[in-house]
């Protein structure tokens, strides 16, 4: 399974092969409910197989996969101080 992911960056899980990050196939399964075929559908880049492994890896390592989308999460929502003075 850890052969399809490119884990060289502990903070990021990307697929080998592909810009594709594993929060790109999470997100959308964990937060939107789609399907495997949906994600894959927006994802054509990546093969069933692919969509599938990430899938089954969140589900092998849910506790952890949550802790990672949760993170992504809050550095998204998190507004930059430079920016913010500049609006002073």
């Amino acid at each position: 399974l850890e052969d399809y992911f490119d884990f060289s960056d502990p903070r990021e899980i990307r697929l080998k092969g592909h810009r594709v990050w594993i929060q790109h196939v999470l997100m959308p399964y964990v937060r939107e409910q789609k399907s495997a075929q949906e994600i894959a559908a927006e994802l054509p880049s990546l093969s069933m197989d692919q969509v599938y492994a990430c899938l089954l890896y969140y589900h092998t390592h849910q506790a952890e996969m949550e802790d990672y989308l949760h993170r992504i999460e809050d550095a998204v929502r998190v507004p930059s101080a430079s920016v913010d003075e500049g609006r002073e």
